[in-house]
């Protein structure tokens, strides 16, 4: 009889023992979703404040970086009463230069500026 209760006490430690893994469990898993969204909220807001330097920087160094602009205006030969007038920047003198050159050529087109 004796073995009988010191069986049921054990058995009875034991669903509480899985019971408090249970409540382990959802412990942790509760812990670690919100660890989660802590580092993804972190990485957010460190993405955002990155690349709003990033935009600062880059416009810094566009700031440095001479541009040709290449104003000019074509018509079809075809339709001479239609016209279109385009800018074009370049940071590259050559393909300025180039582009230039090749409108200089064309009979239809006219550098404006």
């Amino acid at each position: 009889m004796k073995q009988n209760k010191d069986k049921e006490i054990r058995d009875l430690k034991w669903e509480i023992y899985d019971l408090g893994d249970d409540v382990g469990d959802w412990k942790f898993y509760t812990c670690f979703f919100g660890m989660m969204v802590g580092v993804i909220t972190f990485l957010l807001i460190f993405s955002f404040v990155d690349w709003v330097g990033l935009e600062q920087e880059l416009q810094s160094c566009q700031d440095k970086v001479p541009v040709w602009t290449l104003k000019f205006e074509c018509s079809d030969a075809n339709v001479p009463w239609l016209v279109m007038e385009t800018n074009e920047n370049f940071s590259d003198y050559k393909k300025y230069q180039n582009r230039l050159r090749f409108i200089e050529e064309n009979k239809n087109c006219e550098v404006i500026e």
